[in-house]
């Protein structure tokens, strides 16, 4: 797997425990939690069981917002010295932080 194919994994994977445990949180099941996101239950199950897979980013993202969460996302292509290292990646998700806040209201 490609670096940035693992990396993209990786924030969908924290992404879908963040999802997971504004579920658990507020104690709903399964079919509540798929009204509140659009979804259908299947869809929820693989949430819970952390399964990525067919789920976009973008799509993630909307559930979060869907949530009432507020996202901040910066991404930094520089390092100290203002250069852009050779060796660097262009495709390293690495260098994107996300930040993912509940809002008071949910």
């Amino acid at each position: 797997m490609k670096n940035n194919e693992h990396n993209g994994q990786k924030i969908k994977f924290q992404i879908l425990n963040i999802i997971k445990e504004i579920i658990q949180l507020n104690h709903w099941n399964q079919m509540t939690a798929a009204k509140i996101l659009g979804v259908d239950q299947p869809k929820i199950s693989q949430i819970i069981n952390g399964k990525t897979a067919g789920f976009s980013l973008e799509r993630l993202l909307t559930f979060l917002l869907k949530l009432n969460c507020k996202i901040d996302l910066s991404i930094s292509t520089q390092n100290n010295s203002g250069l852009i290292h050779e060796n660097q990646s262009k495709d390293n998700l690495d260098y994107i932080n996300l930040i993912i806040l509940p809002q008071e209201n949910l």
